[in-house]
This record gives structure tokens, C-alpha cells and sequence, in this order.
């Protein structure tokens, strides 16, 4: 009966679920170690830029600045924003403010939504 309780539910479905990685960082604690810097996270929702095309580099908008910047402006705009899998730099997300980033509330970017997506397609095999 946590006043984030929904929140939490919808977050760690998305990890359990889809294996969807937290895109959030502490800049006051860095896990540099916890992803090598020269493979590819396996996570669809962050990047080290190693392999970006097999991610959503083609879910960006041509426009869009990459990296995309941390600013309000760009919310609601698939991107390349750095700060992710705590790590601050040198890890990329793809949105200012997904349900794996930030307490939002059903609120799964494009990114998170086509990987749950393509697991619920692997279930209906």
C-alpha cells in the first residue's frame, strides 16, 4: 500500500516481462563496471552505441539531435539520451521520461513498448 505501489508493479514487469533494463543513473554512483564498454548491452532499451543499428537507431527521427539532449524539450521524442543502465556517461536510453527511468505511470516509451510487444509475439508462436 505504497503510494508508488502501481508504479513499481508496472516497472518491474517491465524487467521480468521483457527484460527491459533501468534507465535511470545516480551520478554519485557509477556501475562503469557493470557493462563492458566494448559489447552491446543485451537489454533493448540502452546502448553503448557498440551495435545501436540492432536497436531503435531507426525508430529516431532524422531531426532529432543524437545524442539527444537531457532537456524537457525533447520529451515525448524517441532519442539517444545519455544516462542509463547507472551508468552516466557512455550508456544511452531512448527517452527523457519512460516507466523505466522516471515514476511515471503506464507510461512505457516506444522503445519498452515494442520490445513487450515482440515478447507477448513470442509467447502467441
Amino acid at each position: 500500500d505504497n503510494e508508488h505501489s502501481e508504479f513499481v508493479f508496472t516497472h518491474e514487469f517491465g524487467h521480468s516481462f521483457a527484460d527491459l533494463a533501468d534507465e535511470y543513473y545516480d551520478s554519485s554512483t557509477a556501475y562503469n563496471e557493470l557493462h563492458k564498454s566494448t559489447v552491446e548491452p543485451y537489454r533493448p532499451n540502452i546502448t553503448n552505441l557498440v551495435n545501436f543499428d540492432a536497436k531503435w537507431k531507426n525508430m529516431i527521427d532524422k531531426k532529432t539531435p543524437s545524442p539527444t539532449p537531457n532537456d524537457p524539450k525533447y520529451k515525448g521524442v524517441v532519442g539517444l539520451f545519455e544516462g542509463g543502465g547507472y551508468i552516466a556517461k557512455g550508456m544511452y536510453r531512448p527517452y527523457f521520461d519512460c516507466s523505466m527511468n522516471k515514476i511515471v505511470l503506464y507510461n512505457f516509451c516506444p522503445v519498452c513498448q515494442k520490445a513487450i510487444v515482440d515478447m507477448l509475439g513470442q509467447y502467441a508462436k
